[in-house]
């Protein structure tokens, strides 16, 4: 996808008559785009954090298949807070497909959206449920109740190759800044 936009943009460059090298030059200026595959930190030299905005299974497929591509020799612990009640339970099963392709996952509870969510679909769209599927699916996932266990359980989980990617609509990226600030942590 950023392959795609940052074609166009020279596209439309040359089209406009600025030389590739400028536009070349400018395009390697940009430093992206916030909650989209934003580098958080580093806990080690081959243990990274990033975080992206994706909440829906086609954003949370396709983000971490650019990571596959972008650290193919990486482990990937996701960090999800799934958003909203009622689109989880629509999309409950893709969702839990696209996030079996992490190699773990950590469900923090569904961000529910007062207002939106009907009082039933809360007490149906769970993350146990979400984690319940993921694992009938091959997935392997554990749930937390909050950011601070999130973070202990993906401190259990990093490997000295690995990178740990917070997703969701929420502010879930607090789990990156949470493990990039731990002072007892020593890769």
């Amino acid at each position: 996808h950023n392959l795609m936009n940052a074609l166009a943009a020279m596209t439309i460059c040359v089209r406009l008559g600025v030389s590739f090298e400028i536009g070349a030059k400018a395009l390697a200026s940009f430093p992206g785009v916030n909650r989209r595959f934003e580098h958080i930190g580093n806990l080690g030299q081959n243990q990274i954090i990033y975080d992206d905005y994706g909440h829906n299974p086609v954003e949370i497929e396709t983000t971490i298949l650019a990571v596959r591509e972008q650290f193919p020799h990486h482990k990937l612990i996701l960090v999800h807070q799934p958003h909203q009640a009622g689109r989880l339970i629509k999309l409950m099963s893709e969702t839990a497909v696209a996030l079996t392709r992490a190699d773990e996952v950590i469900l923090l509870p569904v961000y529910v959206v007062r207002g939106r969510d009907e009082d039933h679909d809360i007490a149906e769209a769970t993350s146990a449920k979400l984690a319940e599927i993921i694992k009938t699916k091959g997935g392997s996932v554990r749930v937390a109740q909050d950011y601070d266990v999130a973070r202990h359980q993906a401190q259990e989980l990093l490997t000295e190759k690995c990178l740990v990617m917070t997703m969701g609509a929420t502010d879930v990226w607090q789990v990156g800044k949470l493990l990039t600030s731990r002072k007892d942590y020593t890769p």
